[in-house]
């Protein structure tokens, strides 16, 4: 009987600390929301079970949204911005302060993201796209990023990660991960490469960006 006790206080025990990670999680302020989700479109959070990504679905800090080959998501930011995923692409909302200035970093692990950043209350945009081997930051901008690895590309033999950058409007700022401080701006209309760990190639290879 005494066992018997001791199990049932444990399995209590472990359903109201899940309630309440739960309770907690979903008390997260939400980062933004999917305004359209089209084809294979998941969103990860945490260790739970992926869920389908459709209009009007909250994303959070720590989210990671995946799309099939067909997929394709546009989020709407809690400050005003917009970021669309194209097909085959792996993305991370890092961190998201609600605060206009507070910093925003998102991670873009493969495929093409576009990032449409605004400034909000009289306030630069704070902003950051992560690849895994560079950085772009900007303070309002159009842009294009994309990722691609264990790819061969013509004059870089030995290399197969590479970094695209796409700028329309605004500037962008770009360093490698390996050698933040040797970093350069890409003005609009230009584009910039990054090969491995660098250096950056500018007027790199151009982005097969959609048409809108």
């Amino acid at each position: 009987m005494h066992t018997t006790r001791i199990i049932r206080i444990a399995a209590f025990l472990t359903v109201a600390f899940a309630l309440e990670g739960a309770c907690a999680w979903s008390a997260e302020p939400a980062a933004g929301k999917i305004v359209t989700a089209t084809g294979q479109v998941s969103i990860q959070r945490g260790s739970a079970a992926p869920i389908g990504a459709k209009s009007g679905v909250a994303v959070r800090s720590g989210d990671r949204v995946i799309t099939g080959a067909d997929g394709h998501v546009v989020i709407a930011m809690s400050d005003q911005s917009q970021l669309e995923l194209f097909s085959s692409s792996n993305f991370t909302i890092d961190q998201y302060g609600k605060d206009a200035d507070a910093p925003k970093r998102v991670g873009l692990f493969s495929g093409l993201l576009r990032s449409v950043v605004k400034a909000t209350g009289g306030a630069p945009a704070n902003f950051q796209v992560h690849t895994p081997n560079a950085v772009a930051a900007v303070r309002g901008t159009e842009w294009y990023t994309g990722y691609s690895g264990n790819e061969e590309r013509p004059g870089y033999l030995g290399c197969d990660r590479f970094t695209d950058i796409s700028v329309l409007s605004g500037t962008v700022n770009v360093a490698a991960v390996q050698a933040p401080d040797q970093n350069m701006d890409v003005e609009p209309g230009h584009e910039a490469t990054l090969p491995c760990d660098g250096p950056w190639v500018t007027g790199g290879r151009e982005l097969p960006l959609p048409n809108h």
